[in-house]
């Protein structure tokens, strides 16, 4: 189940930025090959990682309260708007954060290490209880 408004089947690309000159490029094509071009103009390295992330969905009015327990850095939308995105840890888990939508639901994705994701899961879980 995706978040309401999304279609996942719809040609997507994001560029998240994570730090000077580095870039998480995520989407449902071939990144990689839609970048090609860019390497004969460009020094640039294309290092697919999708095998190595688990993205997490959150999403509904109460999306921001449950990342609030558990996320270090400030949500609200003044310091953390639509299309912000940022690294921190949650349990000590390295997650990549994108707060990707606007509307009454917040809508975040987040990019978390495959080893990690089932203790993200949890972490969220025990989140919505409180």
């Amino acid at each position: 189940m995706g978040q309401p408004g999304y279609d996942a089947q719809a040609p997507s690309i994001s560029a998240l930025t994570l730090g000077p000159d580095w870039w998480f490029v995520t989407g449902n094509q071939d990144v990689a090959a839609l970048l090609e071009p860019l390497r004969a103009e460009h020094h640039i390295s294309i290092v697919d990682v999708s095998a190595q992330r688990t993205k997490v969905e959150v999403y509904g009015p109460n999306a921001r309260t449950v990342l609030e327990h558990v996320w270090e850095q400030d949500l609200r939308p003044a310091h953390f708007g639509i299309d912000a995105c940022s690294q921190g840890l949650i349990a000590k888990a390295p997650v990549i954060m994108w707060h990707c939508c606007d509307g009454a639901s917040g809508c975040y994705l987040l990019f978390v290490r495959s080893s990690f994701a089932t203790h993200l899961w949890e972490v969220l879980t025990d989140a919505t209880v409180e």
